[in-house]
């Protein structure tokens, strides 16, 4: 079974996979009812898997949000405001 999500609004239903996935409105007639409404959405040039490598690398930051933080080389899993937990 794949990751995914199905989120329902009061109009629309969209349908996506993991977390970086592009969501998809269903039924296909409703996206294409709505396809001239939506607005244009560039392409992002980041990848994301390669850029948590480098940042676990210690080679740039990473560019999602962290809520906990893994210390290496501590191995202890803190909470943003620097707490255990």
């Amino acid at each position: 079974m794949n990751p995914g999500k199905i989120i329902y609004t009061k109009d629309l239903i969209f349908k996506g996979g993991s977390h970086g996935s592009t969501l998809s409105i269903i039924p296909e007639e409703k996206a294409k009812e709505m396809a001239d409404k939506l607005p244009k959405v560039p392409k992002s040039p980041s990848n994301h898997f390669e850029n948590f490598l480098l940042a676990c690398n210690g080679i740039e930051k990473t560019r999602s949000p962290v809520r906990n933080q893994w210390s290496v080389e501590s191995g202890i899993l803190t909470g943003g405001d620097g707490s255990t937990t």
